[in-house]
């Protein structure tokens, strides 16, 4: 009696690792408000067989458009922040607050037309304190997860530019 006991824990303890925190998308959000106001301005609309928020533009030079993403609950670190999206044009993605460039894998946009991923590792997250997301003018989803992500391949990509002699 007591193995089937001691399975059943050990089976327990190994789903507990690794557990997706809160998540934003087109499916019910859960633990993750992409907010609207400020430099922050989108709407949900669909792209080939995805949907999600794009993201307004923002007209004054000197500022740029960013989504607004509020956590629910805190969370201590290290977490992941997986942000999804259509990788569409050239640019790179980035939050504020900063994260060093070696706690960033997939931010630069390379205009393969795939669905692409960007993460992040975030020592903590403070509801109190929404987080900015720039430039990825449109996004499928976001999910907070205490297990780092498996780092996908760079898609092969045409040069935007050609030298010939």
């Amino acid at each position: 009696m007591a193995r089937p006991v001691v399975l059943i824990v050990l089976w327990a303890a190994a789903q507990a690792g690794g557990a997706e925190l809160a998540r934003w998308g087109p499916e019910p959000s859960r633990g993750i408000t992409v907010l609207s106001g400020g430099d922050s301005h989108w709407k949900v609309e669909s792209w080939g067989d995805s949907r999600g928020a794009v993201l307004s533009p923002v007209q004054d030079y000197f500022r740029r458009a960013s989504f607004l993403v509020k956590f629910e609950k805190p969370a201590s670190g290290p977490v992941w922040l997986t942000v999804e999206y259509p990788d569409r044009g050239y640019g790179l993605i980035s939050i504020a607050p900063d994260v060093p460039q070696s706690r960033q894998w997939g931010a630069a946009r390379l205009n393969s037309g795939k669905l692409r991923r960007a993460w992040f590792r975030l020592e903590k997250v403070d509801p109190g304190r929404p987080l900015q997301l720039y430039g990825a003018p449109w996004l499928h989803s976001l999910s907070l997860s205490d297990e780092e992500p498996p780092r996908e391949p760079l898609p092969e990509v045409k040069p935007a530019l050609e030298f010939s002699v």
